[in-house]
């Protein structure tokens, strides 16, 4: 196991700040971006991914990450 990078997204008001209407997923997929161009690697070479957060539904919170994965 390999860590390959750290991001996060901008420090906003949660709920009104000027990320309040931003989806999640398009969230992820922005710092999953970042990430891979951060590192050089190729995503390819891309097993796991792992976010963490602190806001929503922690149920719906895994399709988000997946969904921003694909996006990414």
């Amino acid at each position: 196991m390999v860590i390959l990078d750290a991001c996060r997204t901008p420090i906003t008001r949660a709920k009104r700040g000027g990320l309040a209407q931003t989806c999640a997923d398009d969230l992820i997929a922005a710092v999953l971006q970042a990430a891979v161009v951060r590192s050089k690697v190729n995503v390819h070479d891309i097993g796991d991914i792992v976010v963490g957060s602190v806001l929503g539904n922690s149920s719906q919170r895994a399709n988000e990450v997946r969904i921003g994965g694909f996006l990414a």
